[in-house]
């Protein structure tokens, strides 16, 4: 009987540790789920909270991509059938000011593999408090295919929107897009100067009788900005573009971009044609995916409707209130000789930048 009573609390005592274990290893389960979903939801609120900032407030988001693309679960953009839906963007048109950005966000629209916010949104600068849900908020629909641009001018000249733009996404592409500095130069001048009460300044008043006063020198130095890029990003990321080329051969500059962001060809020959005035080509009015070009390009803004040509291609900045001394005028040429020599050195590669242009007496 004694043996019996020993066998059935053994028994017992084997019964209890047993359910003892399974309590505290169900208990250990729960704090572990528990701790799961309150850290995912501590991320996801985290990641659609987040906006860029400069400096040590910036906040660390450990599972957020450095695409800038929420991680699986958190779905920031709005959904439309058909997979179409708001994205953040891939790719940055970050400059020049006064140099065709406009034009070239909506040639590059043209690209069925492109969508563009027709706005500058300046995320990383005005509005760099904002959250990245604002941010995507501001694009157009795409399908997961496409590839969302966005263009805000003054990105390349602010060194702490390069910061915020390289901690959004160190794998963005970047493009640039720069004009011919002597023709930079004059059409500042004359839009500065164009509400003067007569005599207006002659160029050489308005440089403050100096060929390299601070004003000439930011206009026409494109080295700086573009060092200002390399110290985030490398060659590869960065495409610069020529205001010129852009205008005066569409079709070279889609080839190019296509080339950059590893697109499939978006038009063919059909849709271009040559144009003896403007020395390029320029969209052909009867090819087959013109009515789709012109719903795309802001009318005399930049597509001249009556020709198929984008606006300004081959022209000149002249005006009949120009006046120049030749003698000071040669000195500035030189002044930007010197400078472009720099800028093509650090980009490895030349534009044909001509300074015939006509002034008046």
């Amino acid at each position: 009987m004694a043996t019996v009573s020993v066998s059935t609390v053994m028994s017992s005592l084997s019964s209890i540790k047993m359910i003892v274990f399974a309590l505290m290893l169900s208990f250990v389960l729960a704090v572990l789920i528990h701790m799961t979903i309150r850290d995912f939801h501590a991320v996801t609120m985290e990641a659609e909270n987040w906006s860029p900032g400069y400096g040590k407030s910036l906040p660390k988001v450990h599972l957020l991509p450095k695409s800038g693309n929420p991680g699986k679960g958190v779905q920031l953009g709005l959904r439309k059938p058909l997979g179409r839906r708001q994205r953040l963007p891939s790719c940055l048109i970050i400059g020049l000011a006064n140099s065709g950005v406009r034009k070239l966000r909506e040639i590059i629209n043209v690209h069925p593999g492109v969508v563009a916010a027709n706005r500058e949104v300046k995320f990383f600068t005005e509005n760099s408090q904002r959250t990245q849900t604002w941010y995507r908020q501001q694009m157009p629909l795409s399908l997961p295919s496409q590839i969302t641009v966005e263009a805000t001018q003054d990105y390349i000249f602010s060194p702490a929107a390069m910061t915020r733009i390289f901690r959004f996404s160190a794998n963005l592409k970047l493009i640039a897009v720069v004009q011919d500095p002597v023709h930079r130069l004059i059409l500042t001048y004359i839009r500065r100067t164009e509400n003067q009460p007569e005599p207006k300044q002659t160029l050489k008043e308005w440089c403050e009788y100096t060929h390299n006063p601070p004003k000439v020198l930011r206009l026409i130095n494109y080295e700086a900005p573009i060092r200002e890029v390399y110290k985030h990003y490398p060659p590869k990321n960065l495409l610069v573009l020529s205001k010129e080329d852009v205008e005066v051969n569409p079709q070279k500059t889609l080839e190019v971009i296509e080339d950059f962001l590893d697109l499939k060809p978006g038009l063919t020959s059909d849709d271009f044609v040559n144009n003896s005035h403007t020395g390029g080509t320029c969209f052909d009015r009867y090819g087959p995916n013109y009515p789709l070009i012109k719903d795309k390009l802001t009318p005399g803004v930049v597509l001249d409707t009556a020709t198929g040509c984008v606006v300004g291609a081959g022209e000149m900045p002249t005006s009949p209130g120009v006046q120049a001394d030749k003698d000071f005028f040669q000195k500035v040429v030189g002044v930007v000789q010197k400078s472009n020599i720099r800028f093509f050195r650090l980009i490895r590669k030349t534009f044909d930048w001509t300074t015939n242009f006509k002034l008046a007496s």
